[in-house]
Protein backbone atom coordinates (compact mmCIF):
# COMPACT_ATOMS: atom_id res chain seq x y z
CA UNK A 1 0.00 0.00 0.00
CA UNK A 2 1.37 3.40 -0.86
CA UNK A 3 0.08 6.95 -0.54
CA UNK A 4 -1.92 8.34 -3.42
CA UNK A 5 -1.62 12.02 -4.32
CA UNK A 6 -5.11 12.27 -5.77
CA UNK A 7 -8.07 10.05 -6.55
CA UNK A 8 -9.08 6.80 -4.91
CA UNK A 9 -6.83 4.78 -2.62
CA UNK A 10 -5.47 1.66 -4.34
CA UNK A 11 -4.47 -1.70 -2.91
CA UNK A 12 -2.46 -3.41 -5.66
CA UNK A 13 -1.09 -6.97 -5.48
CA UNK A 14 1.75 -7.44 -7.96
CA UNK A 15 2.76 -10.79 -9.42
CA UNK A 16 6.12 -10.86 -11.19
CA UNK A 17 6.39 -13.03 -14.32
CA UNK A 18 9.45 -14.18 -16.21
CA UNK A 19 9.80 -12.62 -19.65
CA UNK A 20 9.13 -15.92 -21.43
CA UNK A 21 5.72 -16.60 -19.83
CA UNK A 22 4.38 -13.04 -19.34
CA UNK A 23 1.93 -13.18 -22.27
CA UNK A 24 0.67 -16.60 -21.13
CA UNK A 25 0.15 -15.25 -17.60
CA UNK A 26 -1.95 -12.36 -18.94
CA UNK A 27 -4.16 -14.77 -20.90
CA UNK A 28 -4.48 -17.06 -17.84
CA UNK A 29 -5.67 -14.24 -15.58
CA UNK A 30 -8.00 -12.89 -18.27
CA UNK A 31 -9.55 -16.35 -18.40
CA UNK A 32 -9.78 -16.71 -14.61
CA UNK A 33 -11.08 -13.19 -13.97
CA UNK A 34 -13.27 -13.06 -17.10
CA UNK A 35 -12.03 -9.54 -17.91
CA UNK A 36 -9.27 -7.86 -19.85
CA UNK A 37 -6.50 -5.85 -18.28
CA UNK A 38 -7.61 -2.23 -17.91
CA UNK A 39 -4.16 -0.63 -17.99
CA UNK A 40 -1.39 -2.17 -20.03
CA UNK A 41 2.18 -1.08 -20.68
CA UNK A 42 4.88 -3.05 -22.47
CA UNK A 43 5.99 -4.72 -19.23
CA UNK A 44 2.97 -4.54 -16.91
CA UNK A 45 -0.80 -4.74 -16.82
CA UNK A 46 -3.47 -4.18 -14.18
CA UNK A 47 -6.79 -5.89 -13.53
CA UNK A 48 -9.29 -3.91 -11.45
CA UNK A 49 -10.88 -6.51 -9.19
CA UNK A 50 -13.10 -4.17 -7.19
CA UNK A 51 -13.60 -0.42 -7.18
CA UNK A 52 -15.66 2.22 -5.41
CA UNK A 53 -15.44 5.98 -5.58
CA UNK A 54 -12.75 6.06 -2.88
CA UNK A 55 -11.01 2.64 -3.12
CA UNK A 56 -9.77 0.18 -5.73
CA UNK A 57 -8.39 -3.36 -5.41
CA UNK A 58 -6.10 -4.34 -8.28
CA UNK A 59 -4.07 -7.30 -9.48
CA UNK A 60 -0.95 -6.34 -11.41
CA UNK A 61 1.26 -8.54 -13.58
CA UNK A 62 4.79 -7.24 -14.17
CA UNK A 63 7.29 -8.73 -16.59
CA UNK A 64 10.82 -9.17 -15.26
CA UNK A 65 13.75 -8.16 -17.48
CA UNK A 66 15.08 -10.79 -19.88
CA UNK A 67 17.35 -13.23 -18.06
CA UNK A 68 16.00 -12.41 -14.59
CA UNK A 69 14.23 -15.33 -12.96
CA UNK A 70 11.26 -15.34 -10.61
CA UNK A 71 12.12 -15.99 -6.96
CA UNK A 72 9.27 -18.19 -5.67
CA UNK A 73 8.03 -17.71 -2.11
CA UNK A 74 6.82 -20.65 -0.06
CA UNK A 75 4.33 -18.59 1.93
CA UNK A 76 2.47 -16.88 -0.93
CA UNK A 77 -1.15 -17.79 -1.55
CA UNK A 78 -3.53 -16.45 -4.18
CA UNK A 79 -7.15 -17.46 -3.79
CA UNK A 80 -10.10 -17.03 -6.16
CA UNK A 81 -13.77 -17.37 -5.32
CA UNK A 82 -15.64 -18.93 -8.25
Amino acid sequence: VRQVHHGAEILRVTLYCSSDNYDDAIRLYELILQKEATVQKSDSCVFVLYATESFALQLSLTQLPLGMSVDPRESSVLQFKV
